[in-house]
């Protein structure tokens, strides 16, 4: 009867160590991605999970309309200067 008590102890500290090192093995952290160098007039695309820098016209169209958009919607805005007291 106390090699069974015996037996279940070593099978639950045994399960014990393997659950523990499952848990570092899963928690561990991967080592951070490659930096991507940001150049003008290239776009870059995350979509996938991956940095994938990319050059084409259509990306260009959109990126100049947008520029002109921006400016247009801030080409009236004027900010008071702060009044000293």
């Amino acid at each position: 009867m106390a090699d069974k008590r015996i037996c279940k102890l070593c099978l639950a500290i045994l399960i014990l160590i393997v659950a523990a090192l499952a848990g570092y093995y899963l928690q561990r952290k991967s080592p951070p991605p490659m930096p991507v160098a940001i150049e003008n007039g290239q776009t870059i695309d995350f979509s996938t999970g991956q940095a994938v820098v990319s050059e084409n016209e259509a990306d260009q169209v959109s990126l100049d309309k947008a520029q002109r958009e921006m400016e247009e919607a801030t080409s009236e805005v004027t900010f008071q200067p702060k009044s000293e007291q």
